[in-house]
């Protein structure tokens, strides 16, 4: 488990912001020129006693005020509570912002935006932390400050080194520390590499990770920070825990906490504790390791830092399950995973994702703007040079003979023109490629995404369920007794239920996967439908009954013959009736019927004259006979929205599954696509509320031999 420290991380130069904070204070009363001064004149690391008189100080002096000049007062205790109270540092940097809001204030405002992004990324509200600091750089870049822009790029990349999204985090690092270099800022520098240090962490490469964070240290030394060296500390340690070099370790952690203690800051002391927990922890020495786990947890529950709460409840499970107190280590890993689940959350990684798209999109569109200006430029020129160079030729051929050259340059010129035109229609040609190629690769790559998505979360809870069943059988074989049978028979089929469902999942993928590309080989021939119908309904009469669900088959005695893909028809027929049994509420029926049925030629291309005579119905219609096979169910049904994207890949309906079944989003596109490569077709027939029909026509055998 991974945990940054906020004041490493916190992109933001101090001594501009307390620059802005004492230009402020000349204008007012002494004692905030006094406290301001304090904010120019001491190190980032201020003595612990010194910060607490500044803050208490500028406590007092905000009651005096109730106008404008409360901004910059609320935004210096928003920037010197961040390491305290990043709670409190939430609040006065809010306040801020409506006291900027109500009289039209624009300094620093981005600034501001920035320490409360930081704030909330200390106790892990990582959706408002992004919100504000996208602000922040959307504001600097407007201003066309550039140290300020790579300060909100750097702390912009924290946000996703927090997420685990390493090459998202490096495409904003990189930038800020291009910025640092041109703006020869130390400080962004010095933060550069180390978040630098993470995502090459994120990233498993140790060794290159361990440089970026010596260089760090180095420049956090000559700075003389002392905050920002203790969490340099920390960050190296963590490299040489994950080299498995315990002792190194736990020194740069022990010098680590030995600072943050002396600087009273809570929150990190609270990561220091764990980390050096979970490297007892990896020593087997349980009683340490979960002291430190405990006194951690303690000064996170109190300031409400649920990264560091969920990092000491992971400890506190693993030494309770190895104290043999594993009823104790359940609820600790249960409060652990609920916590997890609520710091990285999909709607989370949705908000980051969405306010990076959103630059990036802003970002896109000035470089199209830039290009357009390039081009009608090059455009001007090239229109230059081609008439100076044609009134050139023009001279000089009336200088030797006006009429004869006059002539020939006429043929050139036409000659000149034809060959324009083709090469402005073989370009226009391959920019229409080109923009169908970029079309069909977004569409690929949002669908790869969409499905690695989707793979990642639906086997995630199988896998966890098979997981905690293994564990809990592994840890009853340590038992003197033997373990009960009926409790292994019970486990295991837990342990096979959840594997059916996973290899269910993944055949549905490789199948859509195998339609895509055009994999999927088809053997047609001609076979009796009715057996093939019956088959499949036996085979789901199990998985009815358990919801108590009756199947209805309207199946002929006398053979039906379709002429298609044995496979591919059982595999549309499972799809249908698992949907069907799956939306389907306890206790209702599902029907399944067989028959044939009279449809126009599908493979006839009709003439105007042949249609307006059908219309005018003195044609004879040309029909043929079809396999038709219908699933009926009494489920919720669908709504016209539904039925617009039923057959796409990954739809979401507003129909879900009534027991807790498990969805993947490709069984009807498999449908669609394996109906329509055997010249068949399928639709659905419904009304909210009053359940569904689906509907799939196939050939018939007597129609192909004919």
């Amino acid at each position: 488990m991974l945990h940054y420290s906020h004041h490493v991380r916190h992109s933001h130069a101090e001594s501009s912001h307390r620059r802005a904070v004492a230009g402020f204070s000349l204008r007012h009363t002494p004692v905030i020129w006094v406290c301001c001064l304090l904010l120019v004149f001491l190190p980032s690391s201020l003595p612990v006693l010194a910060q607490t008189r500044l803050l208490d100080s500028l406590r007092a002096i905000l009651t005096q005020y109730t106008d404008s000049s409360r901004y910059r007062i609320l935004l210096s205790l928003c920037w010197e509570s961040r390491a305290v109270d990043p709670l409190a540092s939430i609040t006065y940097g809010e306040e801020a912002l409506q006291v900027a809001q109500k009289y039209g204030i624009l300094a620093d405002v981005s600034r501001t935006h920035r320490f409360v992004g930081v704030a909330y990324r200390n106790i892990g509200n990582y959706p408002k932390a992004t919100e504000h600091i996208f602000k922040a750089l959307e504001l600097d870049e407007k201003s066309g400050d550039e140290r300020e822009i790579g300060h909100s790029l750097n702390t912009i990349g924290r946000i996703f080194i927090s997420q685990q999204k390493a090459q998202e985090a490096s495409n904003y690092l990189e930038r800020a520390f291009q910025l640092a270099q041109k703006v020869n800022d130390e400080r962004l520098l010095a933060y550069c590499l180390l978040n630098m240090m993470q995502v090459r962490h994120l990233q498993g490469n140790y060794s290159e990770s361990l440089g970026y964070g010596l260089r760090a240290l180095k420049m956090w030394e000559k700075i003389g920070a002392k905050s920002n060296i203790a969490a340099t500390y920390l960050d190296l340690g963590l490299q040489f825990k994950e080299l498995a070099n315990y002792q190194t370790a736990l020194e740069y952690y022990s010098k680590a906490l030995a600072l943050f203690e002396e600087l009273h800051q809570e929150s990190d002391i609270s990561t220091t504790k764990n980390r050096i927990g979970v490297i007892y922890l990896a020593l087997e020495q349980i009683t340490p390791a979960r002291l430190n786990a405990e006194q951690a947890y303690n000064i996170a529950q109190s300031m409400q830092l649920r990264v560091q709460m969920k990092e000491s409840l992971w400890i506190l499970a693993e030494t309770s399950s190895r104290l043999g107190n594993y009823k104790q280590s359940l609820e600790y890993y249960r409060v652990f995973k609920n916590m997890s689940d609520s710091l990285f959350n999909e709607e989370s990684a949705k908000q980051s994702a969405l306010y990076n798209a959103q630059y990036e999109y802003g970002q896109r569109e000035q470089r199209i703007v830039s290009l357009e200006k390039d081009v009608q430029q090059q455009a001007f020129v090239r229109n230059m040079l081609i008439g100076m160079a044609v009134l050139l030729v023009i001279a000089l051929l009336l200088f030797a003979n006006r009429f004869r050259l006059k002539q020939r340059s006429e043929m050139m010129l036409a000659r000149r023109a034809e060959e324009l035109a083709e090469a402005n229609t073989k370009l226009r040609t391959a920019q229409l490629e080109i923009a169908e190629q970029n079309r069909r690769l977004r569409e690929m790559d949002k669908e790869k995404t969409q499905l690695l998505a989707l793979t990642a979360h639906d086997l995630q809870n199988p896998l966890s369920a098979i997981q905690g069943v293994a564990e809990a059988l592994h840890n009853e074989s340590h038992d003197d007794t033997l373990v009960p049978a009926t409790l292994v028979h019970t486990m295991s089929g837990v342990i096979l239920d959840t594997a059916k469902r996973m290899f269910e999942m993944i055949v549905k993928i490789i199948s859509a996967d195998a339609l895509e590309t055009g994999k999927f080989s088809f053997d047609t021939s001609t076979f009796q439908a009715n057996f093939i119908v019956t088959s499949v309904v036996d085979r789901f009469e199990q998985m009815a009954l358990l919801k108590d669900i009756r199947i209805t088959t309207d199946v002929p005695s006398t053979p039906i013959l379709a002429y298609a893909d044995q496979t591919a028809t059982i595999e549309i027929i499972e799809n249908l009736l698992s949907n069907a049994i799956k939306y389907s509420p306890k206790g209702k029926r599902v029907v399944v019927r067989l028959s044939e049925a009279e449809v126009l030629r599908t493979n006839h291309i009709w003439t105007r004259e042949e249609w307006e005579k059908m219309q005018n119905g003195t044609a004879e219609l040309e029909m043929e006979s079809c396999t038709r096979i219908e699933i009926k169910d009494e489920g919720p049904g669908l709504t016209e929205e539904d039925k617009i994207h039923l057959f796409t890949k990954f739809a979401k309906l507003s129909a879900q599954p009534t027991n807790g079944e498990h969805s993947t989003g490709l069984g009807l596109a498999i449908v669609k696509h394996l109906t329509d490569a055997m010249n068949g077709r399928v639709w659905c027939e419904s009304e909210r509320g009053q359940g569904a029909s689906f509907i799939v026509e196939l050939p018939q055998a007597a129609q192909r031999k004919g």
